[in-house]
């Protein structure tokens, strides 16, 4: 996966009295192995076709940087058909 990155920062002159502005950007290619549990609960209503719903995704690294646990979660509403 690719990511871009757009910064800006300041240079100042030698004096340090005044700066100017330098923009940059960097495409910087990230790879991660590991594992991921998705655990959640979902409600159904009887008289309706919609659903309502909650999920949480726990992603441990295997590999780049091992044992770095990141978390993430959702909720939604799914009509049923």
């Amino acid at each position: 996966m690719s990511v871009d990155y757009h910064y800006q920062y300041k240079v100042y002159n030698k004096s340090g009295s005044d700066y100017n502005w330098s923009k940059r950007w960097e495409r910087v290619t990230e790879n991660d192995f590991g594992l991921d549990g998705v655990i959640g609960l979902d409600y159904m209503l009887k008289e309706v076709p919609f659903s309502f719903f909650t999920d949480l995704i726990i992603f441990c690294e295997l590999f780049d940087d091992p044992f770095l646990f990141k978390m993430q979660g959702g909720l939604g509403v799914r009509y049923n058909f």
